[in-house]
């Protein structure tokens, strides 16, 4: 995991519940920006960390994104097994598969991508219309064995954000904090 957080390491121990931790207060948020992209987070609560997130439709190429990852499940990347379960063939879990919130400025207009869901809606299930602060976009849910993935695609200065939102029934650990850098987010 290539973390770009540049504070002191305060990770749990690894007896703690899943229980969401209360949200601090707006003093103590690190600020934060991808391109023209603005957000906020709790770096008490959760670890920022630069991953490869897999683009859809197809899931064959990769852009760069910031992933928030609650910081009780962070403390636990590279052992052999994520929040959802034990990974497979000698495989340690790692931050692009451990369950968070990501976001990735992709390069081409919302309509480029809008296009190619459309004609892989049939294998990607159904897309929505969605607003996040004042910007009209789309999302889908595309579940896999262990998690579902929300991927929200709003229009960003000629640009595209997406938003994935990795997560997993009865693991809510962090899930306040996620919400609150979802709701920080200005572009």
């Amino acid at each position: 995991m290539a973390a770009c957080d540049d504070t002191p390491d305060q990770r749990s121990d690894a007896g703690e519940t899943t229980t969401p931790a209360p949200i601090s207060s707006s003093a103590n948020l690190a600020q934060g920006t991808l391109g023209t992209v603005h957000y906020s987070y709790d770096p008490a609560t959760l670890t920022r960390a630069e991953v490869d997130l897999a683009l859809p439709p197809q899931f064959e190429h990769t852009v760069f994104a910031i992933k928030f990852i609650p910081t009780s499940l962070a403390a636990k990347l590279g052992e052999d097994a994520c929040s959802f379960g034990s990974m497979s063939d000698g495989h340690s879990c790692s931050a692009n598969v451990e369950v968070g919130f990501a976001l990735a400025l992709l390069e081409r207009p919302l309509a480029d991508y809008t296009t190619a869901l459309a004609r892989a809606t049939p294998a990607q299930g159904a897309l929505e219309s969605v607003s996040v602060n004042g910007h009209e976009g789309m999302s889908f849910v595309h579940q896999s064995a262990h998690t579902t993935t929300r991927y929200t695609f709003l229009p960003a200065n000629g640009r595209t954000l997406l938003l994935a939102d990795r997560f997993t029934d009865g693991i809510d650990t962090g899930r306040e904090a996620l919400e609150q850098v979802r709701a920080s987010i200005q572009f």
